[in-house]
């Protein structure tokens, strides 16, 4: 719905993006090279409550993590990565959400 016509909007905004190497391994060459690297995202949201014109709670920082691999072998992709991350961040906005209840 618009937001003249919602109960309650959530607002927010990224507040940080970090995409970096979290494991390493030596090659036969002794090169060290990241193998597996950590997804964060981390956001700023506030859920505000237009029926009585206040905020239910504001500026909680959550974040999501998840991990991945450059090699297409392993388990763990790049977009699976994200789906755990955004995965974290629902579920912190609805336990901000349903904290107070």
């Amino acid at each position: 719905v618009s937001e003249d016509e919602a109960d309650a909007i959530l607002e927010g905004a990224v507040v940080k993006y970090e995409n970096e190497p979290y494991t390493f391994s030596e090659s036969q060459l002794q090169n060290i090279q990241a193998e597996q690297y950590r997804l964060i995202i981390s956001i700023r949201v506030s859920l505000y409550d237009s029926s009585k014109n206040e905020y239910l709670w504001k500026e909680k920082n959550i974040q999501g993590k998840g991990d991945y691999y450059l090699e297409s072998t392993q388990q763990q992709t790049y977009d699976d990565a994200k789906e755990n991350v955004y995965t974290d961040l629902v579920d912190g906005i609805l336990s901000s959400t349903l904290q107070d209840w």
